[in-house]
């Protein structure tokens, strides 16, 4: 929900369950991730001693496979749910909260470069998660808003990876970083505070700064397609949009405080 980038930079973030999408290992004939899951379970078995990657690799040749209807390249958190099947399937041992979460960053850095293990925390232990200041992941409970929260279905599926590459290069330019850590990580933390307390006007505010801050100065994360009705948006102050995962395209996180919003013909899921 907030703090995709910041998580991996320090900053707080915010993720829940979304129960309409999910996955699940399974065995099958025809398996289109087969090459996927080969040099996965290829990484795994030289990289993350704390999975059992020769006997996964040995499954995946004998028809295992991961079947989801999580969109791939979506920011849906796909990646972090196989990452949880495959921990729970193959982990060599019992492990505690703290030691599953340092796997998870592990074995999920396979498809990200570099990840924070949130997504497949979320998926593995089903319970929304906020990870503090100290970089701590805390299990929280919260209510929803009374505003309308909802994700645009950009119809691009796109590379994480790359896109995490994009805003590490970022990082290292003077301006944008000295941007990032004013504007958008105080932004963001407010968000996430005034959420969690329900304060919606003022999560509001704050959602519309982080909106503003991408526009500004992540652009090239937002599909051109999008970039029109972004900005209407925020000139409208009728909706916000964010990026939702890495950026570039598949899902987008919306906000409104309009009942029975409509955004022309873009596909919407209401998550409250």
């Amino acid at each position: 929900m907030f703090g995709e980038y910041a998580v991996i930079n320090g900053g707080q973030a915010l993720a829940m369950p979304f129960n309409q999408l999910s996955g699940k290992l399974s065995y099958s004939k025809k398996n289109d991730l087969h090459p996927l899951l080969i040099k996965f379970a290829q990484y795994l078995k030289g990289s993350v001693p704390q999975i059992d990657g020769a006997k996964f690799l040995n499954e995946v040749n004998n028809g295992l496979t991961f079947e989801t209807n999580i969109p791939l390249g979506y920011g849906a958190g796909s990646s972090g749910v196989l990452v949880s099947c495959i921990f729970d399937a193959f982990k060599t041992e019992d492990y505690s909260k703290g030691e599953s979460i340092a796997i998870f960053k592990k074995m999920e850095d396979y498809f990200h470069g570099k990840s924070s293990g949130l997504d497949p925390a979320v998926s593995y232990f089903n319970k929304s998660i906020l990870v503090n200041k100290l970089g701590e992941f805390e299990f929280t409970d919260f209510d929803t808003p009374d505003l309308i929260m909802f994700l645009l279905d950009t119809g691009i599926s796109r590379s994480t990876q790359d896109y995490v590459q994009i805003f590490n290069a970022k990082m290292k330019e003077h301006n944008f970083k000295k941007s990032y850590d004013s504007m958008f990580q105080e932004a963001n933390e407010k968000a996430i505070a005034h959420f969690l307390k329900q304060d919606d006007l003022a999560m509001y505010r704050q959602f519309k700064n982080i909106s503003k801050f991408q526009y500004d100065f992540m652009s090239e994360m937002i599909p051109n397609s999008i970039k029109v009705i972004w900005l209407q948006g925020l000139r409208s102050n009728k909706y916000y949009l964010k990026l939702c995962g890495a950026g570039g395209g598949g899902f987008l996180l919306g906000i409104t405080n309009q009942f029975n919003f409509e955004l022309g013909n873009q596909k919407l899921i209401r998550l409250f």
